[in-house]
């Protein structure tokens, strides 16, 4: 993000009138997350999951495993982070649904048009 940052600093200053947002849809709260337990970050979790059944349900495939929370040393990065998740999904996707991605996106964009205006 730092990079993204940079170039659009470039370009707001060589165009002052000019308005760019660098954001990750993380970023933007999501308060009914609390209410369905869901936790916001997870490859393949619920968040993640769900936002493609919304846009395209034939990208998730038919069996979603339950998968467990890995268990990362604190604070320390790893050189090889997916030895710890072998299965490529952190988070919980069987609490993904089309309505709940329908819900997140329309949210993100909601959240995003309020930004820009």
């Amino acid at each position: 993000m730092v990079a993204l940052r940079q170039a659009a600093q470039a370009l707001v200053e060589e165009q002052e009138d000019l308005k760019i947002l660098v954001l990750c849809p993380y970023e933007i709260p999501l308060p009914f997350l609390d209410e369905r337990e869901i936790q916001r970050y997870g490859h393949a979790g619920a968040l993640e999951t769900s936002a493609l059944l919304a846009i395209n349900e034939n990208l998730v495939g038919n069996e979603i495993p339950p998968v467990p929370r890995p268990a990362f040393p604190p604070f320390q990065v790893l050189a090889h982070p997916e030895a710890c998740f072998p299965s490529g999904i952190l988070g919980d996707p069987t609490k993904a649904s089309r309505e709940l991605g329908e819900k997140i996106l329309s949210h993100f964009v909601s959240e995003i048009t309020k930004l820009l205006e």
